[in-house]
């Protein structure tokens, strides 16, 4: 109740000059609602890994997740490194996408994609 008290103050921009939002955005409702309420009384510009689906039409800056990850993986390759691991947390949005990369590359590049070298909880 305390942290909705809190959004509701934010909402009101008199009790302070900006808003930076930390944290990674879930997906859910309350989180979807909470971004709309905001875009449509403040200007409003998300730095977030969280995924398109949830900043919707909110100017954002996002992360490149495929490309990041294949960069990596091609600096580590070109290092000698065959035998690269992965450890994932969850199989959803960012991570699944850099998840996807990794097992692409493996596969193109060293023919094989080993699951013992995905890690997921």
């Amino acid at each position: 109740e305390e942290a909705l008290a809190l959004s509701e103050m934010m909402l009101d921009l008199r009790y302070c000059d900006g808003l930076f939002l930390l944290g990674d955005l879930k997906e859910s409702p309350k989180d979807h609602t909470f971004l709309a309420r905001m875009g449509k009384s403040h200007r409003l510009v998300s730095v977030s890994r969280g995924s398109r689906q949830l900043v919707g039409n909110t100017p954002s800056v996002g992360v490149d997740n495929r490309k990041g990850a294949l960069t990596a993986l091609d600096y580590l390759a070109q290092l000698g490194h065959r035998r690269i691991g992965h450890i994932n947390a969850e199989r959803v949005g960012d991570l699944q996408e850099r998840m996807e990369a990794y097992t692409d590359f493996m596969t193109k590049r060293f023919a094989e994609s080993r699951p013992e070298y995905i890690e997921l909880d």
